[in-house]
């Protein structure tokens, strides 16, 4: 194991299936600006990496055909806002070249970008598109939470041989946690049991992961033992984990920083009551209400916080602050 923070091991996860593999290539705007890669390109030289114009369509439309060519690209938008503009790559061709070539052929690129909260950077540089994808047939979601987590994943989702959407964090790309050296991937559709406990099941991820981290050892105090779940990626997604954490617990909160409706946690509560498991209090969402975000420090008090999922817990547990 070693020390660094999310945006190192992204790095070195490229750099590592760059060597590893010369049809890897990552480009994007500006990712070889002082701020964002130059550790992989002084690694691996202009033929790997490369600037884009800020042009997120022809970026999206470019890594597919790559893809289908026999490259594996990792297309950056930048900021996940920007997903809204290279759409169609991702909707209508990306996802479907499995279906449409009955399964001859495939299209083995990465989407990533940055998303969330930080730097009050506005309601168009904040968006977390997890929602608007995870609907589309032919695609794989990805959130790391950690530092291990985003270079296990972003391994894994190179050599996947589908289109991954590969969606970091802002805040989260600079805490630093313990990293797995050398070879390390982890499978998808597998969750993490970050924290084992009886009382309480968090699914949460990202920014919310950190949060409820912090809320497992500060209500142990209180007696109330949370066990908090990241389920890593959320198309495919790990239910089987979450069922048996709540059938053991009894209790279900989720918080994510999407907005609540329509999101990846209405789809956990679909599915748990569809299997007919019996809870001791209903399950509750701790997530962003439907608002655009402020800018500047208001974004703060817009999204999901600490104290809002503290509270769910509360609620579940039949306790109030």
């Amino acid at each position: 194991m070693k020390r660094m923070n999310g945006h190192d091991a992204f790095d070195e996860a490229l750099i590592e299936e760059m060597k590893r593999d010369k049809n890897v290539v990552y480009y994007g705007e500006d990712v070889t600006g002082y701020f964002y890669h130059p550790k992989v390109l002084e690694a691996v030289g202009e033929e790997q990496i490369f600037n884009a114009p800020i042009a997120e369509a022809l970026i999206g439309e470019t890594a597919v055909g790559m893809a289908i060519m026999g490259m594996r690209p990792v297309a950056d938008m930048n900021m996940n806002d920007f997903f809204a503009i290279s759409a169609n790559a991702v909707i209508n061709d990306a996802a479907k070249v499995r279906f449409w070539s009955c399964g001859t052929a495939s299209c083995p690129v990465v989407f990533t970008g940055m998303q969330g909260v930080a730097g009050g950077m506005g309601s168009t540089h904040t968006q977390i598109p997890t929602g608007w994808f995870a609907n589309v047939p032919g695609v794989k979601i990805v959130l790391p939470s950690t530092p291990a987590d985003m270079k296990g994943l972003l391994k894994t989702a190179i050599r996947d041989n589908d289109p991954v959407i590969f969606l970091r964090h802002n805040t989260l790309d600079y805490i630093e946690g313990n990293v797995p050296e050398g070879e390390y991937t982890i499978p998808f559709g597998q969750a993490r049991i970050a924290r084992e406990g009886t009382d309480v099941t968090v699914v949460c991820w990202q920014i919310a992961y950190k949060y409820a981290m912090e809320l497992a050892e500060e209500l142990a105090e209180e007696g109330i033992s949370l066990e908090v779940i990241d389920p890593r990626t959320i198309c495919p997604l790990d239910m089987k984990t979450i069922k048996q954490s709540v059938l053991k617990t009894g209790r279900l909160v989720i918080a994510h920083e999407e907005p609540y409706k329509f999101g990846p946690g209405t789809e956990m509560i679909c599915e748990l009551m569809e299997a007919g498991i019996e809870l001791k209090a209903p399950p509750i969402r701790a997530c962003t209400p439907m608002t655009a975000i402020p800018a500047l420090s208001l974004e703060w008090q817009a999204v999901v916080n600490k104290p809002q999922i503290k509270n769910a817990i509360y609620k579940v547990m039949g306790k109030t602050e």
